[in-house]
This record gives structure tokens, C-alpha cells and sequence, in this order.
């Protein structure tokens, strides 16, 4: 996500909005970006199917987006992205301070939708 900022408190504005709390967000609401009309005229409120269909072609959801970004086709990689986004912020916070262990069903990842649950606690 080079054109968005890592999750978290630190987030910010950079060539894409910050992503944090995008589940729910209506789009084009992040205060201090420069989004386009088309963007925040567009009625769209992120949810995972709206977030996969735009992700796969931007400027199919959203006509006239200022998103230069041709989509992503693979399934897996929107998959990861959109669980990625939704990550509640304090996780991103425990795994920086090493106070939360890696996934061992999906080889180390600390999201994994096969397994259903994370462990918790020190490493």
C-alpha cells in the first residue's frame, strides 16, 4: 500500500486517504483529503463487497476517481488487502510491540482466515 499509510495513530494523508476505520466510512470523508467529486458524490459506504468491486477496478465503481491505479485481479491478494484494512488498530499496535504471536496455521501471517482465531499474549 505505498500510496496509503501504514495503519495506526500515526496514519496519514498521503497520496491516498488514510485507511483507518474505512468498514462502514462513507467514501470520500476523511478530513484534510483532496478527493474527487466524483469520489464523494458517489454514495458508496465501505463494506467488503463494495471495497472488493472498487478494488478491482477502480474507475469501473467510481467514474472520474483521481485513483491512477488499474486494480488488482488476483482474489487472494483483495482478500488479504481488505481483511488488512479492517484490522482493528490495537493489533497493528501489539504486533509493532511484539505482543502478538504470529499465526503458525498460515505460515507466520498475523491474519488468517482458515484458522478462525489468533493467540494473543507475549511472543
Amino acid at each position: 500500500m505505498t500510496c496509503h499509510s501504514k495503519l495506526g495513530e500515526t496514519a496519514q494523508n498521503m497520496i491516498g486517504p488514510v485507511l483507518n476505520g474505512l468498514k462502514g466510512r462513507k467514501s470520500g470523508s476523511v478530513p484534510g483529503f483532496n478527493y474527487s467529486d466524483a469520489n464523494k458524490n458517489s454514495g458508496i459506504v465501505w463494506d467488503e463487497g463494495t471495497f472488493k468491486e472498487y478494488i478491482r477496478d477502480p474507475k469501473a465503481k467510481i467514474p472520474r476517481t483521481k485513483m491512477v491505479f488499474p486494480g488488482i485481479k488476483n482474489e487472494k491478494e483483495i482478500d488479504d488487502l481488505w481483511s488488512l484494512a479492517v484490522r482493528p488498530v490495537w493489533q497493528e499496535e501489539m504486533s509493532n510491540l511484539g505482543l502478538l504471536h504470529q499465526c503458525g496455521h498460515c505460515s507466520g501471517r498475523l491474519l488468517c482466515r482458515e484458522a478462525g482465531e489468533h493467540q494473543f499474549g507475549g511472543t
